[in-house]
């Protein structure tokens, strides 16, 4: 056997390559398929854009309201940050929203952070909703040090642009049937 396409090697972002990569395989076929073959491989769907599926090409999300969860005089920080889009993306439960943060002052961008979605996108179209724990910790001179990408999202107030993509999850999904019955554990 012999390859008729030169072989890629894609990482975690590979949905961004995909358009490219159908239409390159698809030449290929067009160069050994008999007659005919070539159009209707050639009609497969191709996806249009990846924009808001990968950190390398993420949308643009405004703060619309953060609401703090705790009571007064707890220890805790825990906020529900509702993020508005006009991007035309869209998730299910189980995906997850990757934070893009911003550069730090030596120039490093910090790898996205992952966030449970905690509202439907039948109930809020064009918003995506988190629950967000403001991450602490003990240095070891005994100074307080904060999650990256929990510190930055306490510091945002209404209007503030956020990056963000929908990170997608395969291993959880509804069923189609809304009558089919679910058990589902929060052990967490």
């Amino acid at each position: 056997t012999q390859a008729f396409h030169t072989k890629i090697l894609l990482d975690v972002d590979y949905a961004n390559h995909i358009p490219t990569w159908i239409n390159d395989v698809l030449a290929s076929l067009g160069k050994i398929a008999p007659t005919g073959t070539a159009k209707s491989t050639a009609a497969a769907k191709i996806p249009e854009s990846t924009r808001g599926t990968t950190r390398l090409d993420p949308v643009i999300g405004r703060v619309k309201d953060l609401v703090n969860l705790n009571d007064r005089g707890s220890a805790k920080e825990t906020l529900h940050i509702e993020i508005e889009f006009d991007e035309a993306i869209s998730y299910s439960p189980g995906d997850a929203v990757g934070i893009i943060l911003p550069a730090d002052k030596d120039g490093t961008v910090p790898a996205p952070r992952l966030y449970s979605i905690a509202s439907s996108q039948a109930t809020n179209p064009k918003e995506v909703h988190l629950t967000v724990a403001h991450a602490t910790y003990k240095n070891p001179d005994g100074s307080i040090g904060y999650g990256v990408c929990s510190h930055y999202l306490m510091q945002q107030k209404p209007a503030d642009e956020i990056q963000f993509y929908i990170q997608s999850n395969q291993r959880f999904r509804l069923p189609d049937d809304d009558a089919t019955d679910v058990i589902m554990i929060g052990p967490g």
